[in-house]
């Protein structure tokens, strides 16, 4: 079986998936029964995460309405390494207050932001157009995030 682009849309989708969860599960956690803060601060976070949801569900449609572009496997192994690394950093280690969370946070949105680059640097000038619509259209949405987190650092 080939490497698609779809399928790579996927894997960034399913990432993005275990981050709602991730957020979820700790604003239902023991810590966040007696820190609303903490709470809260993980509400937000996991209602964010559920919007790119829907941002990357709709790229994977748009991405199947197109033509198969498939991806070498070479560049498809790279990608696959960095999302092992993005999803065993998903941890709640050491979390303990809300500015923890906060910079968990931004730390995750930094490194989905280089590898949303990365990828587009991978596939270069190789890629459809489509392609590159699609990336560039999730690369902003996860650079505004970090952009609405920014402020909220010096809890």
């Amino acid at each position: 079986m080939n490497n698609t682009f779809v399928i790579l849309l996927y894997k960034l989708f399913e990432l993005e998936i275990m981050r709602e969860e991730f957020y979820g599960n700790l604003s239902a956690s023991v810590l966040s029964e007696s820190n609303y803060a903490f709470k809260n601060t993980a509400k937000i976070l996991a209602a964010e995460e559920k919007k790119r949801v829907d941002s990357y569900r709709k790229a994977v449609k748009k991405s199947e309405a197109e033509e198969e572009y498939v991806i070498d496997n070479g560049i498809m192994g790279e990608v696959e390494y960095a999302l092992i690394n993005l999803k065993q950093s998903i941890s709640s280690y050491g979390i303990i207050t809300a500015g923890q969370l906060i910079a968990k946070a931004i730390d995750t949105q930094n490194k989905q932001i280089f590898l949303i680059t990365h990828i587009l640097d991978l596939l270069n000038e190789k890629r459809p157009s489509f392609a590159t619509e699609i990336l560039n259209t999730l690369l902003q949405e996860e650079q505004k995030h970090l952009k609405n987190l920014m402020p909220f650092n010096k809890m």
